[in-house]
């Protein structure tokens, strides 16, 4: 059995885990931790075989960069996936503008959208096997429910459906 800590060994963790998502790649060679600690949320993503944290230059000075932010985003939530092709991860951010947004496994930010309806808070995000679709369970803030459907050209994610 193979162990490891939370920590990725950063010292931003200053407090205890208090609850968190993982999701794995299609290959189940990677996969990705979503934690809350801090007041906000903090996202790792694993080697599965030996449980280190995916580290590389994810800024422009080549620091190397362990997660989507070096300390715990306030606005990012629990919901996070990985793109079965692994390219890469998707997350939910409620702050001032409600937003979906992709990082690669390195940390590196890019590719996000505000959600057109910002009433709603993405509950689960969920990918197609070949990663053209995208699917999120969205709770509006009247208690309504909704499911959006997003396909993805040229990089840019576009609402085909809302269930």
């Amino acid at each position: 059995m193979c162990q490891a800590d939370l920590d990725d060994g950063d010292g931003t963790f200053g407090g205890l885990a208090t609850s968190a998502s993982i999701s794995w790649r299609g290959d189940s060679s990677i996969f990705v931790v979503n934690i809350e600690i801090d007041g906000g949320f903090k996202c790792l993503t694993r080697d599965a075989q030996n449980l280190n944290v995916i580290k590389g230059p994810a800024r422009a000075d080549d620091q190397t960069v362990f997660s989507v932010a070096e300390k715990p985003i306030a606005h990012l939530t629990k919901p996070c996936c990985i793109m079965p092709n692994g390219s890469l991860v998707a997350g939910f951010q409620a702050g001032n503008k409600r937003e979906v947004c992709f990082w690669e496994k390195n940390g590196l930010r890019h590719g996000e959208f505000e959600l057109p309806d910002q009433s709603l808070r993405v509950t689960a995000i969920e990918f197609n096997q070949d990663s053209t679709l995208m699917a999120l369970l969205c709770l509006g803030d009247d208690g309504s429910q909704a499911i959006l459907v997003l396909s993805r050209s040229n990089w840019m994610w576009q609402i085909k459906q809302r269930l």
